[in-house]
């Protein structure tokens, strides 16, 4: 189920941001990523609610997205005055989609081919190196190219996808349910989850790896106590 919308944009000008700290945050109805790169070139991130498709369309969309990152959150929010679209602004729905068998007879799809994640967590590059590496692991290892033997990369992917699904789904509720039940459960979570690798597993994975946190935090029990937070 698509829940929310998030929309990118590389500008210029952001001379000003300092190159060596990115940012994200909600604040009101809306979630931020600011990515910077050099030469004060960076890449801008809105997410919303789904409900409000369209927010950000029509012949002003640039001058409304930039306008947007005026966050009282942020330090030095007039920065962005001095920002210029360096490429197009563009919304896409947030969801995830894959197969659960990505092999036939001559043939193995890795990356999106083989499905994707939800975006909100970024771990698109992640997925497909890891299943890159696990591919020629296999191919490296004998002359066997049947469907069989790629059984361990199927297995690793499903279990892979599935506990991203989860972080995606955790991360979503956490920073983007724009309401106040959303803040309080953020507040909660965020007061807790540095002490708890089971509680805090779906938020770490994405820094860590979904298989370097513990299994359990991906189950549902762990999924209900983190919504029911706040």
């Amino acid at each position: 189920r698509i829940r929310s919308l998030l929309g990118g944009m590389l500008v210029d000008g952001l001379e000003a941001w300092p190159t060596d700290q990115m940012s994200l945050g909600t604040e009101g109805d809306l979630f931020y990523y600011v990515f910077p790169r050099a030469n004060g070139r960076a890449r801008l991130y809105l997410l919303h609610d789904v409900a409000q498709r369209g927010r950000f369309a029509g012949p002003d969309r640039d001058t409304a997205f930039l306008d947007a990152f005026r966050f009282r959150c942020l330090p030095d929010a007039d920065v962005f005055r001095a920002a210029r679209p360096a490429g197009p602004c563009a919304f896409y729905p947030m969801n995830d989609t894959w197969t659960d068998a990505p092999c036939a007879p001559g043939v193995v799809l890795i990356g999106d081919a083989a499905g994707w994640n939800d975006p909100i967590i970024g771990q698109g590059l992640s997925i497909a190196l890891r299943d890159v590496r696990l591919v020629a692991e296999i191919v490296r290892a004998g002359p066997d190219r049947s469907v069989a033997a790629f059984a361990p990369y199927l297995q690793e992917r499903r279990e892979r996808m599935r506990r991203l699904r989860v972080a995606a789904e955790v991360q979503t509720a956490l920073v983007a349910t724009f309401t106040p039940a959303g803040a309080a459960r953020r507040e909660a979570f965020n007061a807790a989850f540095r002490a708890d690798p089971v509680l805090g597993g779906p938020r770490m994975a994405a820094q860590l790896g979904p298989d370097n946190v513990p299994a359990e935090a991906f189950g549902p029990e762990n999924v209900a106590r983190i919504l029911a937070m706040g």
